[in-house]
């Protein structure tokens, strides 16, 4: 989404012509779009910073115990 966003943006702010926007109602739906690419993705990076995934270290004695099953 980031780089998505990037380039959205990129198209939004350098490559916006007369035209697209008339056809937008004066609206830069790349410029837009963009940024809230970026702002999602901005998101999503700092949620995986302050909640990062923990996977535990299991023993592989305690997962050959619990497949087996009850004897």
């Amino acid at each position: 989404m980031g780089i998505y966003g990037v380039i959205l943006t990129f198209l939004g702010i350098f490559n916006a012509t007369d035209a697209e926007l008339a056809k937008a109602d004066g609206f830069n739906v790349n410029l837009v779009n963009g940024l809230i690419l970026l702002g999602v993705a901005a998101v999503f990076v700092l949620w995986a910073f302050l909640r990062p995934l923990v996977v535990e270290d299991v023993p592989p004695e305690v997962l050959d115990d619990h497949q087996s099953g009850p004897e």
